[in-house]
């Protein structure tokens, strides 16, 4: 979707439009945050501070970039920035746990159901597992599909310190993968 048309208004304070840019792009931003957090709560919470920063550097807004770029960045950022927190604070580490496994069970799922969120939980612990930077690489990479490039450009790292956060991510997956399976 084409967000631009909301950028001029945006860094000019108009609130109206503010908030129609909200509505229109808040789902495509949550799932973002979701993929990269792993945790709704906190992605809520990402994309809640997202919104409330973006509000606060309207002013910055340049006419020839999308306002949704500039969001994407800031939540990136954000995300980044809570995954490094949690690392520091003991290591925010989703587990596999057998009352998840019981409560996918009585929710009267079809098994393809039921496996696909075993899946999702799998791969949500496995990228858990690894560093913040290689957490932000791997799934701006493999789950968003966005090029070095674009990874570069938002996160301010190197395209060969990208490539190898990635080469490690898919190691140590590979490695955990292996173990658990």
């Amino acid at each position: 979707m084409d967000y631009s048309k909301y950028t001029g208004a945006i860094r000019e304070g108009d609130r109206s439009a503010f908030r129609a840019y909200m509505d229109a792009s808040l789902d495509q931003l949550y799932r973002l945050v979701c993929r990269i957090i792993a945790s709704e709560d906190d992605a809520r919470d990402i994309v809640q501070e997202t919104y409330i920063k973006l509000w606060e550097k309207r002013r910055t807004l340049k006419s020839d970039k999308s306002v949704f770029a500039f969001t994407r960045q800031i939540a990136i950022n954000k995300c980044y920035d809570f995954l490094r927190a949690e690392k520091r604070r003991g290591g925010w580490s989703r587990s596999l746990d057998a009352e998840e496994y019981s409560a996918l069970a009585s929710e009267n799922k079809t098994d393809d159901e039921l496996n696909e969120r075993e899946y999702q939980m799998i791969l949500k612990a496995l990228i858990s597992g690894l560093s913040s930077k290689q957490q932000m690489v791997f799934t701006m990479s493999v789950v968003e599909k966005m090029s070095a490039d674009e990874i570069a450009d938002l996160t301010g790292l190197s395209k060969t310190s990208i490539k190898s956060n990635l080469y490690h991510a898919r190691k140590t997956i590979k490695k955990n993968a292996e173990r658990i399976l």
